[in-house]
């Protein structure tokens, strides 16, 4: 998470805010309140999405760098219809929080944070509410494994299983001397028996 760090590191490093810096539920409270908090400056810090870049596979490894990007949501309070008074003091607050995320990484990971963009979102109700956008660089690590083990196990359970067929046996014997091929001799299960002469 780098919203906390993020809320953390503007409560210590720009005293203007006074510690009133929350995160994005604080903020979601408020608007859907239609309020403005108490008492400002205030800071709200917001995630705002993450894009992906690069990417690389090696060695069984997935590699892909990511940016995260947050928010940090300024409100001032001015009497003025058009904010005037709080556009103009809004300058060193600017600069403070811009000095304290950009350049600065809350964890271990490769980049730090660079300011992107900031713009002013609204001037009405006699508040002035501006957003400034920061980015961090890190990398995403995945230990994937063989992309073809799938097609090699379909493959090998593709081959043709081989059945063994025995080799049929011969019933005829060959043909003897002075015998007609294709014709067998017969021989009786049960031969006669000859019946022994009386002796005389």
């Amino acid at each position: 998470m780098l919203v906390d760090p993020a809320v953390a590191r503007l409560k210590a490093e720009v005293p203007d805010l006074s510690g009133r810096v929350d995160t994005a539920l604080q903020l979601a409270e408020m608007i859907g309140q239609k309020k403005l908090p108490r008492h400002t400056p205030a800071a709200f810090v917001v995630p705002i999405g993450q894009r992906g870049g690069q990417s690389d596979i090696a060695s069984g490894v997935f590699t892909q760098m990511i940016e995260h990007l947050i928010a940090v949501v300024l409100v001032a309070r001015d009497q003025t219809p058009d904010g005037r008074r709080a556009l103009a003091a809004f300058d060193t607050l600017l600069d403070a929080v811009i000095a304290a995320i950009a350049r600065w990484a809350p964890g271990d990971e490769i980049g730090v944070f660079r300011f992107i963009s900031g713009r002013t979102i609204s001037t009405a109700g006699g508040a002035v509410v501006h957003q400034l956008d920061f980015s961090i660089s890190d990398q995403l690590r995945i230990l994937s494994r063989p992309t073809n083990f799938p097609l090699a196990a379909a493959a090998i359970s593709a081959r043709p299983t081989a059945h063994w067929c025995p080799t049929p046996r011969r019933t005829s014997q060959p043909p003897k001397a002075g015998q007609t091929p294709g014709t067998a001799r017969r021989h009786p299960r049960n031969p006669p028996q000859k019946t022994p002469r009386n002796p005389p």
